[in-house]
């Protein structure tokens, strides 16, 4: 075991060796890779019908990841590639670990206008905080879904200090039994307004429109059987603001603040989400320091806020965030 253990930190040395040579040799390729330590206090979150309690379990993620940027630059029509594969691992519930891929396409198609596709992937997520339904808790594996996301966006710069950012979003999930009927495909409109106030502050105001149809369905709460219609259908309109201010050419913090509404227009008969409606609000600060040329350490912390009508759905998440970034060159 110590011997596979040595050759495996060896040929991950051999690894990063052979991608820094290639970055060095290439300069329009750029390579990122890192690990961020995350802790919430929301990992687990259980609702108990009887009396109208919840209780939450706290645990630390570690997240790896990995991202590939490729360009070719030309004056009205230059390209880019970037591929992102990162992996959340949960130290006390692995049934909670996921994947996620993501590539994304830019294309020059003007005086500083880009248009983009992505593409994100992931494979495999528990249901948990907000899909919960009553009296279900969020580590049962076999209540699992399939993520992916299209999008389509043109970016425009109109002078050194506005940027607009238009987009349109599909989503498609697609649940496990018995919540198939949770299979859903989602489309969000949004635009995102930046303002560069000077070399030091950029402020970005978001607006946001989803709407979500789902398969539907009927099935059974677990423990009874009475079938009842699973509808997930919902409509959220969502605002966002942003602020980054560079406190030197290399260290600047970020602050986010969001809201979000959604309502459910599924039938009023249906038990779980007709007639809800939810508020969330979240609140994030983010602090990045250069130490060297290639690495970057940050520290963070979010916090999110979930109110509904529905007892089982209010809850809050406190999240930590601390990690380092090493760029190849």
């Amino acid at each position: 075991m110590k011997r596979l253990k040595l050759l495996f930190l060896f040929s991950l040395f051999q690894f990063f060796t052979l991608v820094d040579a290639a970055a060095a040799e290439n300069p329009l390729l750029q390579y990122r890779a890192g690990l961020d330590l995350i802790y919430t206090d929301n990992a687990i979150y259980v609702f108990n019908t009887a009396n109208n309690t919840s209780t939450t379990t706290g645990d630390f993620v570690f997240e790896p990841y990995l991202t590939f940027k490729m360009k070719r630059r030309d004056a009205l029509f230059s390209q880019k590639l970037v591929v992102y594969v990162s992996s959340d691992i949960f130290s006390r519930y692995s049934p909670l670990n996921y994947q996620t891929y993501s590539v994304l396409f830019e294309q020059g198609i003007g005086n500083k206008a880009f248009l983009n596709l992505k593409y994100t992937l992931i494979p495999n997520l528990v249901l948990r905080e907000e899909d919960i339904s009553s009296g279900q808790g969020s580590i049962d594996t076999g209540l699992n879904y399939r993520l992916q996301v299209f999008t389509l966006s043109l970016d425009k710069d109109f002078s050194q200090s506005y940027n607009l950012y238009i987009y349109e979003k599909y989503t498609l999930k697609n649940y496990s039994t018995p919540f198939v009927f949770r299979s859903a495909m989602g489309q969000t409109l949004g635009v995102d307004l930046t303002l560069r106030m000077d070399k030091q502050t950029t402020a970005i105001a978001g607006l946001a429109y989803e709407v979500s149809q789902s398969r539907k369905g009927f099935r059974t709460l677990v423990g009874s059987t009475v079938p009842f219609n699973d509808d997930t259908d919902y409509t959220s309109p969502g605002i966002a603001f942003s602020v980054t201010h560079h406190v030197s050419p290399e260290d600047y913090f970020r602050l986010k603040v969001g809201f979000r509404k959604k309502h459910y227009t599924a039938d009023p008969a249906e038990p779980l989400h007709g007639g809800r409606d939810d508020l969330a609000n979240n609140l994030a600060g983010t602090n990045y320091f250069k130490l060297t040329p290639r690495w970057t350490w940050k520290i963070g912390y979010e916090y999110f806020r979930w109110d509904s009508n529905k007892s089982y759905a209010n809850y809050t998440v406190n999240r930590l965030t601390t990690g380092i970034d090493y760029l190849f060159k």
